[in-house]
């Protein structure tokens, strides 16, 4: 099942029969594009502050009444949930408490989307990436603010901070980000969703994160290895059925 990232914002985040919240924001990783987090809004819960919630603790998601149910009662949220505080954006976290286990692919190497990934199962997947892990060397601190896709860490980034991003092609300023399209099994991103204008509404298409070279944090820019045309060859994006058709060959 495929969702709309800007849909979950507002959903009830509901713990048994406890409402504790809304969703407000969700951090994912720019390397795998991998959720991470939901930031939870909880109202007057934890003194009024926002806590963080792994996909592996999400139970279900009912998109008819918008509300996301957890496999935590009320008084579990204090074991399991991480304040806000905790996790700086644009830094990878800290090691992941045994709470967050679950598959462990937000603390892995590699990416969903290499070849040799490519058509395995999702367990596959999770040990090829894994075993690369351990071959890979951490690299020097970054000091700009920019972070190219395919760095070794996985700092952490808000969907709400991409959203809005304007794209840039290889040979010019083409729209900006629309929206993201996550798998609910993997709650991986699989889609990028672009509108090609920025004032007015515009065609909208779809990419695959793959096609993002890097991005700009700190002035919400968005790099695609992409052309401006071969942006506009994508498939238009469907809000019905958002990931119907796979990205045009380049």
């Amino acid at each position: 099942m495929f969702k709309s990232v800007h849909h979950l914002y507002g959903y009830t985040v509901m713990a048994g029969n406890d409402n504790i919240g809304h969703i407000d924001d969700i951090y994912f990783d720019d390397h795998n594009w991998i959720v991470q987090y939901f930031v939870i809004d909880t109202g007057n819960l934890f003194e009024g502050q926002k806590v963080l919630l792994s996909p592996t603790l999400i139970k279900h998601v009912d998109d008819e009444v918008e509300v996301l149910s957890v496999t935590l009662d009320r008084n579990g949220l204090s074991e399991f949930a991480i304040a806000t505080d905790q996790i700086v954006l644009g830094e990878a976290p800290a090691t992941l408490s045994a709470t967050e286990a679950g598959p462990p692919v937000s603390q892995l190497g590699g990416g969903l989307f290499d070849e040799e990934t490519v058509g395995m199962s999702d367990d596959s997947i999770i040990e090829t990436i894994r075993a690369k892990e351990g071959k890979e060397e951490t690299p020097p601190a970054e000091s700009s603010g920019t972070r190219s896709k395919k760095g070794h860490r996985n700092p952490i980034y808000s969907s709400k901070e991409l959203i809005g991003s304007y794209i840039h092609a290889t040979d010019g300023d083409i729209g900006h980000i629309e929206d993201l399209v996550v798998d609910e099994k993997l709650w991986a991103i699989q889609k990028v969703i672009i509108d090609t204008r920025n004032w007015l509404p515009g065609k909208k298409v779809q990419i695959e994160p793959k096609w993002i070279d890097s991005i700009d944090w700190t002035e919400t820019a968005v790099y695609l290895s992409l052309s401006k045309s071969a942006v506009k060859n994508q498939p238009r994006f469907d809000p019905a059925n958002p990931v119907a058709y796979p990205a045009k060959t380049l």
